[in-house]
């Protein structure tokens, strides 16, 4: 009732112009096709005239269409940049779309698609809308935030080339099944007649990608004798639009093999990441290497996130792995080795050697068994690919940690697309991977920053200045100082303060007098190399009284920022920091040298052993 309210309202705001009545019954029918499919939340964000204002725009497109190529154009209509496509109806269309906008950093788009019934006469004009008896049009509409000049102009062609790839896709998609198929009738074949267990998993796993579990996008089949024919991506004619697959840098071939591998290509359609790539050999009745199939295309999420225990080729590994462990079926170890690689992504494991996989989950079950984070890289430099995973206890996990370890191993491996899976473990453990593409390749201290960097965030900062304290004062004297500071310090200071500061601190605080003019100081470099002078305090000193002993010693301070301290003790102490823009005469690296005597006198200043003048 509500849709067909606001279809007489659009039809009632298109019959009150009068401009528009030389368009006829064909655009009010137009128009009552916009009402029935533009979502609610849409309608509340404009009113009526707005959308008959958008109706017009699209009915000039709608016109004439002379060819079943995707067309593109753009225009810049107030503060928004509109983009309309139309195009032959089929799917991928907008996720296509939002997919370029995505890749080139264009946020806020909203839109809709429109599916219609168009007939049109020879020459491409529009006869009729919305009989059923005629092919659906495709008509989408995105607005965004207004773009600059170059935007405009590149963004409508690359657009009419990724939706002439999902074309040329979908019109192959058969095509290109049936090839799979064909193989997996020889490879059966083979199976049967030489009883090879290997090429009857092989024959199973290409059946599994058939399942609805990879988006075909191309194929080149390559007979033994006879000229390859070339499908989808692979086409001549989107040679423009697509960089073909390498055929030639694959392993050598063998008869009833194949081969998964990362591409080196982004995919322009269905989602983010680099393209898959499958090689499949199969076997000629001698035994030799028959026809070649190379595939591209793309793990659906279905297959990304299916059980990889009961995935054919996948379930070999695992069934190897639990085979050279010493650990019985049904134990707690035996069972958490499943789990573990059921939770790592379908297309790492396929990509991944046995000895990769191997380690990572050794890695998860530590993790597991101590309750602390563990933190594991893969690199595949030839692919450009990266995995990382983490593994951590469950009270350490929030989404904005898995947000920010993203950013982190996405900034540190230069990684152009990242997908990531969350799983649940044994004894609360969580378990986060991320899938990293187009990533550069990290040396092995690049590779260690990286993991220590994640294990930080992964890690509760309390439990890494606990970590610490042992280090430096022994496991008895880390526990008493720990119950003593584990909850003495503010939030923001905890947000702001590294593990290793905050331990310093402690260090201090606890050597600071108990008297009322108790004062010790410290300077050092922060992060970002400049000087820090950090006072602490038995009782709060006011600052008006700690500047001019400052200003005296000619030291120029940027900010200051205090934290107060409060043991479990209760005696509450109080902090001091102050950031030093430089000293009248001395450089940074001349303070820094010179911070004892600087330290020395301050502290003699505060205690009264020493006058507060210019002098100084």
């Amino acid at each position: 009732m509500q849709g067909s309210t606001y279809v007489h309202q659009l039809q009632d705001a298109a019959n009150s112009r009068p401009d528009l009545t030389k368009e006829g019954n064909l655009f009010t029918e137009f128009v009552a096709t916009i009402g029935a499919q533009v979502r609610s939340s849409y309608q509340t964000r404009h009113t009526p005239d707005e959308m008959i204002d958008q109706a017009i725009g699209l009915w000039s497109h709608l016109q004439v269409r002379c060819t079943d190529l995707p067309t593109t154009s753009a225009a810049i209509e107030g503060h928004k940049s509109v983009f309309v496509t139309l195009m032959p109806d089929q799917p991928f269309i907008v996720d296509t779309v939002r997919l370029l906008f995505q890749t080139k950093g264009v946020n806020n788009i909203t839109g809709y698609n429109l599916v219609v019934h168009i007939g049109r006469d020879a020459a491409g004009k529009i006869i009729r809308i919305a009989d059923t008896a005629d092919p659906l049009e495709s008509i989408v509409r995105l607005e965004t935030d207004a773009l600059d000049t170059a935007q405009m102009q590149e963004l409508p062609a690359q657009l009419s080339k990724h939706l002439q790839l999902a074309q040329i896709m979908v019109q192959d998609f058969d095509a290109i099944r049936g090839a799979v198929s064909n193989i997996i009738e020889t490879f059966s074949a083979n199976a049967k007649r030489t009883n090879s267990a290997s090429m009857k998993e092989n024959a199973d796993c290409l059946q599994w990608l058939l399942a609805e579990n990879f988006v075909f996008m191309g194929a080149i089949l390559t007979p033994k004798d006879g000229e390859p024919r070339r499908l989808g991506f692979a086409r001549n004619e989107v040679e423009h639009a697509w960089a073909h697959a390498n055929t030639d840098d694959w392993p050598k071939a063998e008869a009833g093999g194949i081969e998964i591998r990362k591409g080196l290509s982004p995919s322009p359609v269905h989602r983010g990441g680099r393209v898959d790539e499958v090689r499949v050999v199969s076997p000629s009745d001698d035994g030799s290497p028959g026809d070649v199939l190379t595939i591209q295309g793309l793990f659906t999420y279905r297959g990304i996130t299916a059980a990889s225990r009961h995935v054919p080729r996948l379930r070999i590994i695992l069934g190897n792995i639990l085979e050279n462990q010493t650990s019985k079926p049904g134990s707690y170890r035996f069972k958490g080795i499943s789990n573990v690689f059921d939770s790592l992504p379908t297309e790492f494991l396929f990509t991944a050697t046995a000895d990769e996989i191997k380690s990572m989950i050794d890695q998860v079950l530590e993790a597991e068994h101590d309750r602390d984070v563990r933190v594991h890289i893969i690199q595949h430099p030839k692919t450009e690919a990266t995995f990382v995973l983490a593994a951590m206890p469950r009270h350490c996990w929030s989404d904005d940690l898995r947000r920010r370890i993203q950013e982190t191993v996405g900034h540190g491996t230069q990684a152009a697309h990242c997908d990531h899976g969350v799983f649940v473990g044994r004894y609360e453990t969580m378990l986060v991977h991320f899938y990293l593409t187009g990533t550069s390749p990290l040396s092995d201290k690049q590779s260690q920053d990286l993991i220590a960097l994640v294990t930080d965030l992964a890690t509760p900062w309390l439990v890494q200045v606990s970590s610490l304290l042992v280090d430096r004062l022994g496991r008895q004297e880390a526990a008493a100082l720990t119950t003593e500071y584990g909850h003495a310090f503010e939030p923001m200071y905890t947000r702001m303060t590294s593990p290793q500061q905050t331990v310093s601190d402690i260090e201090f605080l606890e050597r600071l007098p108990d008297s009322q003019a108790g004062i010790l100081v410290d300077v050092y470099a922060d992060i970002r190399g400049r000087v820090t002078i950090r006072i602490y305090q038995a009782t709060d000193v006011i600052l008006s009284d700690i500047m001019p002993v400052l200003d005296n010693f000619g030291l120029r301070i940027i900010d200051q920022f205090a934290d107060p301290v409060t043991p479990r003790s209760g005696n509450t102490r109080y902090l001091d920091t102050f950031r030093v823009q430089g000293v009248w005469g001395l450089d940074t690296t001349e303070i820094l040298q010179g911070k004892g005597t600087l330290i020395q006198a301050l502290e003699a200043v505060f205690a009264g052993d020493m006058p507060n003048d210019l002098l100084n």
